[in-house]
């Protein structure tokens, strides 16, 4: 068991737990709605010992560079769910592959060179997920009702931060896109929210998924905090199927930064 320090601060951070992400959603994790139980729990036991909470919301259109309705063949057709786009799949490089529409056919395929070339993905086309104005936007209920009780508590609200509305790059990480649109400030590094987690003694990160949203929030802020104690949850996230590497690569890589691991259980505040 953790051992508590009442004289901390805390910074709650959950990424993305909506409901598209969890069991019954477009592009769910195996596992998340498990998670969100243990996370409730979690959150109802440290009540008033956490200090702040901040909920990113995964938030996206239709017409996204990770949907389908972004892309087509050259007879207009749509790739499917979990189709990897390359710079080879591309038309202009002999492929199959391009926007749909023609005004953002020279971006897209820049964007598609650039990602591939940060070494960290490819384009992968999702489900359709996190649609704005859709349940799938939404908090997963055993959250929200957590989250609620602790407003209720404390007195004190929770802070919600949308990302990945920007229909040209994809943002997995919290603080910013995996290429910044430089038109648009709100893919560029987040430094002021960075500085605002980091005015916390510890910042304790969970949600989903393990594999990819966590994983790259944490792995920001833990780049570029100077102060706070970087924690992760370790049983309130999963990896989507199939990127279990990646989650298992996320949770070394902390460990190896210094961070602290730890299931939810054996962590008091």
């Amino acid at each position: 068991m953790a051992e508590a320090d009442s004289s901390k601060t805390t910074m709650l951070v959950i990424v993305d737990p909506q409901v598209s992400f969890h069991e019954g959603g477009s592009l769910q994790v195996i596992g998340a709605n498990a998670d969100a139980k243990r996370l409730a729990t979690w959150i109802d036991r440290e009540g008033e010992k956490i200090s702040d909470v901040t909920v990113t919301l995964d938030t996206h259109h239709c017409y996204h560079v990770g949907h389908g309705a972004y892309w087509a063949d050259a007879d207009g057709n749509p790739p499917g769910p979990f189709t990897l786009i390359k710079q080879e799949n591309l038309i202009i490089n002999g492929g199959k592959w391009q926007a749909k529409q023609e005004e953002d056919r020279e971006r897209a395929n820049e964007y598609v060179k650039k990602l591939e070339e940060s070494g960290k993905f490819v384009v992968c086309i999702w489900p359709e997920h996190c649609i704005k104005g859709t349940e799938g936007h939404n908090v997963v209920p055993a959250v929200t009702t957590a989250l609620s009780a602790w407003e209720t508590k404390t007195g004190k609200k929770v802070s919600y931060l949308e990302k990945g509305e920007n229909p040209h790059t994809e943002m997995y990480s919290a603080l910013r896109a995996e290429i910044p649109v430089p038109e648009d400030p709100s893919t560029h590094l987040n430094t002021k929210e960075i500085e605002r987690w980091d005015g916390y003694s510890r910042v304790v990160f969970c949600g989903q998924a393990q594999s990819h949203c966590v994983n790259f929030t944490c792995t920001d802020f833990q780049a570029n905090a100077k102060k706070a104690e970087t924690v992760v949850l370790t049983d309130c996230q999963t990896s989507v199927g199939s990127f279990e590497k990646q989650g298992e690569d996320f949770f070394n890589r902390m460990k190896e930064a210094k961070a602290t691991l730890v299931e939810s259980a054996n962590y008091n505040l």
